[in-house]
């Protein structure tokens, strides 16, 4: 049995890698697998998505799979089949996309059987808006002087000024002349977090929505929670 999880970049993989470490572990003694699987960059990812979550359902009937892609930037696709503009919009792309190749080139007939073990979500906006849940962590990794304050919600952030650019811009406020290097940093920050930390307050009240409801349906299905 395995859990698959396919995202845009490697460092979305090494990131997410990172993160679930100790997940893994729990995961494993339970009889479950997880693997990360980039597809290189978001136009990659729509291209692809819909053949390869079709080809891990196939091919074992307990397996789950899971879409990540980046939510922004949309532009670029407006004037394409993958046109998207929001979170609903994104996961019923994806969804689609795989109920085609199901339908279409594998001529799959109970579909709902295989459509039920794929959750379509999202990274909002991106990888690095788990960077700036992982508040303490992430002022660790920077040691400034003057540490940024929690940003309370991290997903909610505009497509002007993202969570990668807020990152980019902390790091430039470094006495180290180091840069931020996402195959890098987002691995060496998140390995330290605990996702509990990362998606709930200490009031219990969830920091990240979306990535919480992805990791609430894997735990769902494989009776192993992430948090």
């Amino acid at each position: 049995m395995k859990v698959w999880i396919f995202v845009e970049g490697r460092s979305d993989e090494l990131g997410l890698m990172a993160l679930f470490e100790s997940w893994k572990k729990e995961l494993n003694n339970c009889g479950w697998g997880i693997k990360i699987i980039s597809l290189r960059n978001k136009p990659q990812y729509f291209k692809l998505i819909g053949s390869s979550v079709a080809e891990k359902l196939l091919q074992n009937n307990t397996d789950i799979v899971v879409g990540l892609p980046d939510l922004y930037p949309c532009k670029q696709f407006e004037e394409t089949q993958y046109k998207h503009n929001n979170i609903t919009e994104i996961r019923l792309l994806q969804t689609r996309l795989v109920k085609k190749v199901l339908e279409d080139e594998l001529m799959c007939k109970d579909l709902q059987s295989y459509i039920g073990r794929f959750y379509a979500s999202t990274l909002k906006h991106d990888l690095e808006m788990l960077l700036l849940a992982a508040h303490e962590q992430l002022c660790q990794r920077l040691d400034l002087r003057r540490n940024p304050k929690r940003i309370a919600n991290p997903e909610s952030q505009n497509q002007s000024h993202p969570p990668k650019k807020v990152i980019i811009d902390y790091f430039k406020q470094r006495s180290s002349p180091k840069s931020y290097q996402e195959t890098r940093d987002a691995p060496a920050i998140l390995r330290e977090a605990t996702l509990r930390e990362m998606v709930l307050t200490e009031q219990g009240r969830p920091r990240c929505p979306a990535f919480k409801s992805m990791l609430d349906w894997v735990g769902e299905k494989t009776g192993v929670q992430a948090y």
